[in-house]
C-alpha cells in the first residue's frame, strides 16, 4: 500500500507566543468525520504511527517537546481531515489533505473514484469531467440540491460555472452556503444569477402563504416574511452586485423588519407590492399590530426603493432610516402611527413619489440633520403629488440643515403644514397647504422657505416666521411674525389709583416697520386681577395708545391685542381681555399713529386701578412684530 506526505503539515509546530508546541496532539480523521483514519511513518504505508487515547474516545499522535512529530507523516489513499489540538484538547486548526494510492496515479486517482464529486464540492451522479469543465448540465437540479445539502452540513463553498441549472423545486438552504461563479438557476421564467452583472436582476418572492424554508426564487416557492428576504440579502452583501428586487404578494405582513446594516447595491434594492399606482391604496400591507415600533427600518448607507406598500398601526414610525441611507418611496401609504412620524430620515437622502400619509401622532414626514429631500419627486400636478393629512404635529418637518423641495404636495388638516427649523431651507412649488391649525408654513431659527406658486388657504396663520428666518419670493398674501419679546419677569401694581407703567420694551417697533399694508404687531399678556374695582390694562407705541381694556372681575386673565398697518400713519386695531373664562372685553377701531419716523418706538404696558387695595399682577408678556 503506497502512501504520500501531505503539504499541509509542517515539520515543527509553534504556539501563538512563538514557542514550540510541546506535547500538542495531531488527530487524523476520515474527511468530514471524527473517525480516526490511520497515518503511517513510511512511504509504503506499512508502519502505522503510534496513537494515544485522549480518554474521550479519540486517538492522537503526540508531538515531542520541540513541537515535532516523532516520525514522518504519510497518508494513504483518500481524503483526510488533520486537526492540531493543545494538550488540553482545544483545537488550533483543522486542515484538509488527500493521500494518493501510488505515485503513478497521484491525486487524479482519487478524483476519478467515487469520492471525486464530493472532493470538489458536489454530490450525486454525473460524470466527473462535467464537474471540472466550465459547463454545468441544465438538468442537474438533483445534484444541485445534494451539493447545497453537503456544503451546508460540512462547510465549503459551491462553484457555479457559466451556464444555467433548471430547478423546478425550492432548494433547501440555497442562500445559507457560500457560492461563487457566473452561472445561474432558472425557475420558470425567473433567473437567479450567482454573481449578477449590472444588467442582470435577482428577485426574491414573499407571500403570506409561503415558508421561510423556501428559497423564494419564484412566486410559486415564496418566503413567508420580509425579514427572511432581508436576511438573505445580507448573505450576498455587503456590496450587492447587479440589481435586486423583493416582490411581496398581496396580503398583510408583520412589521418590525430591519434591512441589513451597510448592505448596499449597485442600484436601489426594490421592495414592492402589486402595482396599483397613486393614489390607490396598496394591497401589500406591513402592519405593526399596534405594538411594533416601526414597519421598516434602514441603517448605514442602505439604498432602497419602497413601492406600492401600505405601512400601518405602528407605535413610532412607518419607516425610519438613518446614517446616510438613500430612500425613494413610490405610492407608499402610511397610516395609524400612534406615537410618532409616518416616515423619518436622519442624515441621508429622500425622494417621495406620490402616496398618502395620514393619521400620524407626529409629523407625516420628519427629516433631520442634513437630509436632502424631494417630496413630490416627479409630480406634475397635485393629483400626482403626495398627500399628507390629519397628522397631529405637522405635515413635513425639515430641521437641522435639511434642504430640498416640496413639489405639488397637499398638506391638509395638520398642526403645521410645512415646518422648517434650524438653518434649513425648503422650496415649496405649487403645493396646496390648507386647513392647518397653527400655521400653513412655520420657519424658525435661521430657516428659509421659497414660495413658488404654492397656495396657502384656511390655515390659522398662513405663514409664521420666528427669529432670523424669512420667506424668499413671497406672493404678498401671507402673514409673517417675528418674536421680539418673551418676558416672564413678574410685576405687581397695587396701592395707587394712578396709571403706572409696568413694562417697557425698547426698541419695540423698529423704525419704518409699519409703512405699508399687511404689517402687524401682536401683544399677549397673562397675569391676575384682585379686588372688585375696575382694573385697566393699556398698551402703547411711542406713547400713543393702542388698546385700553377695563374689567371689574377678579382672577387670572389673558389679554391679546393686534395692531395692523393700513399705511404709514393709519392702523386697524383689535383686542380682547378674558378673566377666568368670563366673556371677553373687546376693543377695536382705528388709530392714526405716524410710524415712519426716524427712530424706533418703544412699547409700554401700563395698569390703572379704581381702588388702591386692588391689584394687577403681570406674569408674562409676548410681543410679535412683523418680520
Amino acid at each position: 500500500m503506497a502512501a504520500s506526505q501531505p503539504g499541509v503539515f509542517n515539520a515543527q509546530q509553534f504556539t501563538d507566543a512563538g514557542l514550540p508546541a510541546a506535547s500538542y496532539r495531531l488527530y487524523t480523521y476520515t474527511q468530514g468525520t471524527t473517525t480516526q483514519k490511520t497515518a503511517y511513518t513510511d512511504a509504503a504505508g506499512s508502519v502505522a504511527h503510534t496513537y494515544t487515547s485522549d480518554g474521550a474516545g479519540g486517538q492522537y499522535i503526540a508531538l515531542n517537546a520541540r513541537g515535532e512529530l516523532p516520525a514522518p507523516l504519510f497518508l494513504t489513499s483518500g481524503a483526510y481531515d488533520l486537526a492540531l489540538k493543545t494538550p488540553a484538547g482545544a483545537t488550533v486548526w483543522t486542515r484538509y489533505a488527500v493521500g494518493q494510492a501510488d505515485a503513478a496515479s497521484g491525486v487524479y486517482a482519487a478524483l476519478a473514484g467515487a469520492a471525486g464529486p464530493t472532493l470538489i464540492g458536489y454530490d450525486g451522479s454525473g460524470m466527473l469531467s462535467d464537474k471540472l469543465r466550465d459547463v454545468y448540465s441544465t438538468t442537474n437540479a438533483t445534484t444541485l440540491a445534494a451539493a447545497v445539502s453537503a456544503v451546508y452540513s460540512s462547510g465549503g463553498g459551491l462553484y457555479f460555472p457559466r451556464g444555467t441549472i433548471a430547478s423546478a423545486a425550492s432548494v433547501a438552504n440555497l442562500h445559507d452556503v457560500p457560492k461563487f461563479g457566473y452561472g445561474s438557476i432558472t425557475r420558470g421564467s425567473d433567473v437567479f444569477w450567482i454573481t449578477p452583472t449590472s444588467t442582470q436582476t435577482n428577485r426574491l418572492y414573499v407571500a403570506t402563504t409561503g415558508s421561510d424554508a423556501n428559497d423564494g426564487l419564484s412566486a410559486a416557492q415564496p418566503m413567508a416574511t420580509l425579514q427572511r428576504a432581508f436576511d438573505v440579502l445580507a448573505a450576498y452583501g455587503p456590496s450587492l452586485s447587479g440589481a435586486w428586487e423583493i416582490i411581496l404578494a398581496a396580503g398583510t405582513y408583520s412589521g418590525l423588519a430591519t434591512f441589513p446594516e451597510n448592505v448596499r447595491g449597485q442600484s436601489r434594492v426594490l421592495i414592492r407590492g402589486p402595482i396599483v399606482d397613486h393614489p390607490n391604496v396598496p394591497t401589500a400591507i406591513i402592519d405593526g399590530g399596534g405594538t411594533a415600533s416601526f414597519a421598516l427600518n434602514f441603517n448605514g448607507a442602505n439604498k432602497v426603493m419602497l413601492s406600492n406598500l401600505l405601512l400601518r398601526n405602528c407605535t413610532t414610525y412607518g419607516w425610519v432610516a438613518q446614517d446616510l441611507c438613500d430612500i425613494t418611496t413610490t405610492n407608499v401609504h402610511i397610516s395609524g402611527i400612534t406615537g410618532g412620524d409616518g416616515g423619518k430620515m436622519q442624515q441621508g437622502r429622500v425622494r417621495v413619489q406620490g402616496g398618502i400619509v395620514q393619521t400620524c401622532a407626529g409629523y407625516g414626514l420628519n427629516f433631520i440633520s442634513g437630509v436632502t429631500m424631494t417630496v413630490g419627486d416627479g409630480a406634475t400636478s397635485l393629483a400626482t403629488g403626495p398627500q399628507i393629512k390629519n397628522c397631529t404635529q405637522g405635515g413635513i418637518l425639515a430641521q437641522e440643515n435639511t434642504t430640498g423641495h416640496a413639489d405639488y404636495v397637499t398638506v391638509d388638516n395638520c398642526a403645521v403644514g410645512l415646518e422648517i427649523v434650524g438653518s434649513s431651507r425648503v422650496h415649496a412649488a405649487a403645493c396646496l397647504i390648507q386647513n392647518n391649525a397653527t400655521a400653513g408654513v412655520r420657519a424658525r431659527a435661521g430657516s428659509h422657505w421659497l414660495n413658488n406658486s404654492s397656495t396657502l388657504t384656511g390655515n390659522a396663520i398662513d405663514e409664521l416666521i420666528y427669529g432670523y428666518s424669512m420667506e424668499i419670493g413671497a406672493a404678498g398674501s401671507s402673514v409673517s411674525a417675528l418674536r421680539t419679546a418673551g418676558d416672564t419677569t413678574q410685576v405687581t401694581h397695587t396701592g395707587s389709583t394712578a396709571e403706572v407703567t409696568l413694562k417697557t420694551y425698547a426698541p419695540g417697533v423698529r423704525k419704518k416697520s409699519f409703512v405699508w399694508s399687511g404689517r402687524s404687531l401682536r401683544i399677549v399678556i397673562a397675569g391676575q386681577f384682585t379686588g372688585a374695582g375696575s382694573k385697566t390694562l393699556r398698551a402703547k407705541v411711542g406713547g400713543n395708545l393702542i388698546h385700553g381694556l377695563t374689567s371689574s372681575a377678579a382672577g387670572f386673565f389673558r389679554y391679546e391685542g393686534m395692531l395692523r398697518a393700513i399705511d404709514a400713519s393709519n392702523q386697524i386695531y383689535d383686542a380682547q381681555l378674558v378673566v377666568n373664562g368670563a366673556a371677553a372685553v373687546v376693543d377695536g377701531g382705528s388709530r392714526s399713529i405716524a410710524m415712519s419716523g426716524g427712530a424706533d418706538q418703544a412699547i409700554t404696558i401700563s395698569g390703572q386701578l379704581s381702588a388702591g387695595g386692588d391689584s394687577i399682577v403681570v406674569s408674562s408678556v409676548d410681543i410679535w412684530e412683523t418680520a
